[in-house]
């Protein structure tokens, strides 16, 4: 099984599930000894892996969110957590497929007054996520930090169930 390291990489303001790799190499080498017949059992066992990495991404968008309940954080922080799948992504070769839960700043270009406050004048402007403030605290509020709390929670669950998808992909594959 493999490690814990490596799999989920705390940001700042954001997780991203990089990859398991001995899994994954195990799963590759499953993919090369196939015969041209077992095209249909490969696309079934890649879409039973994707739909594991939607899943354990929306886990973790739950988990942050219930943190900022039970913190008394406000329901616009709540909102502003997302999960985002791109699986299509390998259709081009420059990108890679990925799943990334985070907590939107609500910055310029694209302003979200509900979720990013702004202070001063002029061009001396500056501002501040909601989310941020929750998270990370300032002198006036006190941090919560839902967001690292659901992260270092989850993170041996994740783990397993990627851990365990990629197990059923490669039995499936060996099946046939």
């Amino acid at each position: 099984m493999a490690k814990s390291r490596g799999l989920i990489s705390g940001k700042k303001w954001g997780a991203e599930i990089a990859n398991l790799k001995e899994t994954q190499v195990r799963f590759a080498e499953v993919v090369r000894a196939m015969d041209g017949d077992d095209r249909a059992a490969f696309r079934a066992a890649k879409d039973r892996i994707s739909k594991r990495f939607a899943e354990v991404s929306r886990f973790l968008r739950d988990k942050a969110r219930l943190n900022v309940a039970m913190a008394g954080g406000p329901r616009r922080v709540r909102a502003a957590i997302f999960a985002f799948t791109d699986f299509d992504a390998s259709k081009d070769t420059r990108r890679k497929r990925s799943t990334l839960v985070g907590v939107r700043t609500g910055a310029r270009p694209r302003l979200d007054k509900n979720i990013f406050f702004e202070w001063g004048k002029g061009t001396g402007r500056r501002g501040m996520s909601l989310g941020r403030i929750y998270e990370s605290g300032t002198r006036f509020v006190r941090g919560s930090r839902f967001f690292r709390n659901a992260v270092f929670s989850t993170k041996t669950a994740i783990l397993n169930r990627l851990a365990e998808a990629y197990r059923d992909a490669v039995r499936m594959m060996s099946d046939k």
